[in-house]
């Protein structure tokens, strides 16, 4: 009943972040940029409000991340600083060329992942690399058919997932050594990307004729508490706060693999609510890029999981050799010269899985994925 109840709960929220991410998000994004058409404000305004939430839920728990945020802050610098140019570019590429193309270029992820950990001296079986050619035709096709794309905005997007790559690669390792949850990690980084951008509203603020994000904020009357521009300001950064947040709850609830498939269809909801909500037109080569660079991904994901799942399977098969190895040669010892050479030696006086002591659930796969504990960083 406890793994009904999770999966229940995992299935709400799951559904829950893909409607949030595919509506919400996408309108309030693409309103904020078509009516301010500024980038540089959009990305400051939705690490200020996230860093705000953040800290004010973390000064509400028992363990707040207010008297080790200075070293936290410094041990999560670079990741900080690759989340805000992903999150930069990424404002850039949608306002250039749109959502579709800024989500399917994203489906290459997965693409420099592998080229980045196959520099640093990783290989990967040959059906990891046929996994990707799709990804790579995918994309190509709905790139150059897609009506809304510019140079720009391509480049944009192809650093927004570089960055993004970048900062999945260097975060994993720093977030586990620090031992924080998804949660935490990103308030850190959300409050470091606010004292980043700082600069960013300094140029937003600098090209402000009159109709800019800082005058919105600036030009609010008691006859109009909360004017329609101030609606959309709101309306953006709460969506990218809900969505990360939806995020990483979601993740801890279920496995990777299905965490990996639904993202893949949140992506493609975002993109169908960008194309409906803002009347963009699809040809049909560019939807079957899109379709083709997502499946993509779903069988690079399924190949991985695979290779992942029979190496940890060996590794256990080995280590089980391994240690009955072991416990042999004990009993062989303890057996005495007169029957170390002898070959009818029992089972029972073997005995050699139980004297182990190995929990069972150590030498094969666990079926229901359950978060680990931890003890945070810090005093």
């Amino acid at each position: 009943s406890s793994n009904f109840a999770a999966m229940k709960g995992a299935i709400l929220v799951g559904t829950l972040w893909i409607s949030t991410s595919a509506v919400f998000s996408t309108y309030a994004n693409g309103q904020f940029l078509r009516r301010f058409h500024d980038p540089c404000a959009h990305t400051f305004i939705r690490f200020a409000l996230s860093c705000f939430l953040g800290l004010l839920c973390s000064s509400l728990s028992a363990q707040p991340l207010g008297p080790i945020l200075p070293e936290l802050s410094r041990r999560l610098l670079l990741p900080s600083a690759l989340l805000l140019i992903a999150n930069l570019l990424n404002s850039m590429s949608m306002l250039c060329s749109g959502v579709t193309l800024t989500y399917v270029v994203k489906s290459l992820i997965p693409f420099f992942t592998v080229m980045c950990c196959r520099i640093r001296g990783q290989r990967f079986e040959v059906p990891i690399y046929i996994s990707l050619l799709p990804v790579c035709m995918g994309v190509s096709i709905a790139s150059a058919t897609d009506v809304e794309c510019s140079l720009l905005g391509l480049l944009c997007a192809l650093g927004s997932s570089m960055a993004q790559t970048l900062l999945n690669i260097s975060s994993k390792d720093r977030i586990q050594e620090l031992k924080l949850s998804g949660m935490e990690a990103f308030t850190v980084m959300a409050t470091v990307c606010t004292g980043l951008s700082l600069p960013l509203l300094a140029v937003s603020y600098a090209k402000d004729d009159g109709s800019g994000v800082v005058t919105a904020c600036l030009s609010l009357s008691q006859e109009d508490p909360c004017p329609t521009s101030m609606k959309v300001v709101a309306m953006a950064a709460l969506a990218y706060h809900v969505e990360y947040t939806l995020n990483f709850l979601f993740v801890a609830l279920c496995n990777p693999l299905a965490f990996s498939v639904t993202d893949i269809l949140r992506r493609l909801g975002t993109i169908c609510c960008g194309a409906l909500l803002f009347s963009k037109p699809m040809t049909f080569l560019n939807g079957l890029g899109v379709m083709i660079s997502l499946l993509g991904v779903i069988s690079y994901t399924v190949v991985s999981r695979r290779i992942s799942q029979r190496n940890r399977d060996q590794d256990w098969a080995d280590e089980y050799k391994a240690l009955k190895e072991d416990v042999f040669e004990e009993v062989l010892e303890d057996c005495g010269p007169s029957r170390r050479g002898s070959k009818d030696i029992s089972a029972w006086e073997l005995a050699i899985d139980s004297s182990m002591g190995i929990a069972p659930e150590v030498l094969c796969p666990i079926a229901v994925w359950t978060p680990p504990q931890r003890k945070r960083f810090g005093p």
